[in-house]
């Protein structure tokens, strides 16, 4: 069962991907996969991992590890802070073979010949420039949805409102202290495109999928336990944004009460953050 786990997700994942791409990020959920194989986690990530690699061969490979450690608990710690972007990069995360990149909230585990490039860059923000979101869409890398619908699966859309400036959203500086496996290290600022907590906006996820055209995407549903899905960077920040600039509130259910807070309150908030 553990060599159909292999065969099947290699099978997939050609099915997805071109042979042209040289950069992959995986965002995933694998506890489908374990239910259909009938294998423990921490095997089942270990395959998936090996076929990964193996398919990747000399590619770059990139796992969103996002953790909310330094909004939680003021600290983030490179190798305890554990992603809730899954058991997979959980998993990489034990592994001497991937490196984290230094962004408390939206940090990626990346292996590779681009690892290097990716660990050195200097961000302004989370999603924004000189961050790992804004180099994955320069390089225009494939991301992959690994059981996971795109309204799930896709957290390089969120890009995209940075980019757009969309207005229910402004800089936050959110500080805290930076740990090595316990070890203090220094004081850290992360900056994220941030939506205000006092008027929360409700998200509807499902709608911004629907901007993707015939051949945006790829999508191979092999079988209950490995549904692929994959699209390249550039498509998803191109259509995302032409979405936000036709209408900036899209995904918004409680639309009347971000705007209000927008034209009323907004204004107040951001004079307080340290830019």
């Amino acid at each position: 069962m553990k060599l159909q786990i292999y065969k099947d997700f290699i099978k997939s994942l050609e099915k997805v991907s071109d042979s042209s791409d040289e950069i992959f990020a995986f965002q995933s959920q694998i506890w489908r996969t374990c239910l259909k194989y009938k294998i423990a986690a921490e095997n089942t990530s270990k395959i998936i991992l090996n076929a990964i690699e193996d398919f990747c061969h000399n590619k770059t490979i990139l796992f969103p590890s996002f953790s909310n450690d330094i909004i939680k608990y003021k600290k983030f710690d490179l190798t305890k802070s554990l992603p809730y972007t899954g058991i997979l990069p959980c998993y990489c995360l034990k592994s001497e073979k991937f490196k984290r990149t230094f962004s408390p909230l939206h940090g990626f585990l990346v292996k590779g010949p681009k690892s290097k490039e990716i660990l050195n860059l200097k961000q302004f923000s989370t999603w924004g420039k000189n961050s790992v979101f804004e180099w994955l869409e320069k390089k225009n890398a494939r991301w992959v949805a690994i059981n996971l619908k795109w309204s799930e699966g896709c957290a390089f859309h969120h890009r995209s409102e940075e980019v757009a400036k969309v207005p229910y959203r402004y800089y936050i500086n959110y500080y805290g202290k930076l740990f090595n496996n316990g070890k203090y290290i220094k004081n850290i600022k992360e900056k994220k495109y941030s939506y205000s907590l006092k008027v929360k906006p409700k998200f509807n996820f499902n709608i911004w999928p629907k901007i993707f055209k015939k051949d945006d995407t790829r999508e191979y549903l092999y079988n209950e336990g490995i549904k692929l899905r994959s699209a390249l960077t550039k498509t998803i920040t191109k259509r995302s944004v032409e979405l936000f600039r036709n209408d900036p509130y899209v995904s918004i259910t409680n639309k009347n009460q971000v705007k209000r807070w927008v034209k009323l309150e907004k204004t107040k908030e951001v004079e307080k953050q340290d830019i």
